[in-house]
């Protein structure tokens, strides 16, 4: 079917994939190739049905093999040393919102992404590149009230703080408020411990209300 040109059959035939993974499960698929077909045909479409359709098709498959084994099938477009670019990395965060969206648990899927942390540090993405990561952390953490998961983000992100790039200083400034906002206490306490410096000082300018004060003068 990869091989077909009509974007109208290539969307429909996703969907009878999506009905079939629903109906019979993934046991007798071959997961590879189906998750290679969604990366390298169905996402790569330019018609926005098929793109959908295929957003959905793994949204599917995730109730089967789990986040574990689906998002690090898609790790390859985030974050490749070798073909990073602000546009790949923009369009593989929209996926993978997307298919959060489609399963429903903005939260697990961030939970199960350790590559963005990654990305978060890597230079080769560019200002603009890391600037529209942060941007685009910030909403998945925006919907949320309790991640304490997120607090692993806390160290790459400040980091970007004194960034030389104004616009990723203020996008990396307002994602690690929403960090600092949705995580937990005892969490951030442990990683503020390999903070030093000026951006420690930053970090605890952002901390809500105040609430992490008296240990930082405890230590």
């Amino acid at each position: 079917m990869k091989e077909h040109k009509n974007s109208k059959v290539l969307s429909e035939g996703v969907l009878w994939m999506v009905s079939a993974v629903e109906d019979f499960g993934v046991a007798h698929v071959k997961l590879k190739e189906l998750i290679d077909f969604c990366k390298e045909t169905g996402l790569q479409s330019t018609a926005a049905a098929t793109r959908n359709s295929t957003i959905k098709l793994l949204g599917a498959i995730h109730k089967f093999v789990g986040p574990a084994e689906l998002f690090a099938a898609l790790r390859g477009r985030l974050y490749d040393s070798k073909l990073a670019t602000k546009n790949l990395v923009a369009a593989t965060l929209t996926v993978v919102g997307n298919v959060a969206s489609a399963i429903g648990a903005p939260a697990e899927m961030l939970s199960k992404v350790p590559y963005i942390t990654a990305a978060i540090s890597d230079t080769k993405l560019g200002a603009e590149g890391r600037k529209d990561l942060f941007e685009w952390l910030t909403r998945q953490l925006s919907g949320l009230s309790d991640f304490s998961d997120a607090a692993h983000l806390l160290k790459p992100a400040s980091s970007a703080l004194t960034d030389k790039s104004s616009d990723v200083g203020k996008a990396a400034e307002t994602c690690v408020s929403e960090i600092l906002r949705v995580s937990g206490h005892e969490t951030v306490e442990k990683i503020l411990r390999d903070i030093h410096g000026p951006t420690l000082a930053l970090v605890e300018r952002l901390k809500p209300h105040g609430s992490f004060h008296l240990w930082c003068f405890c230590l």
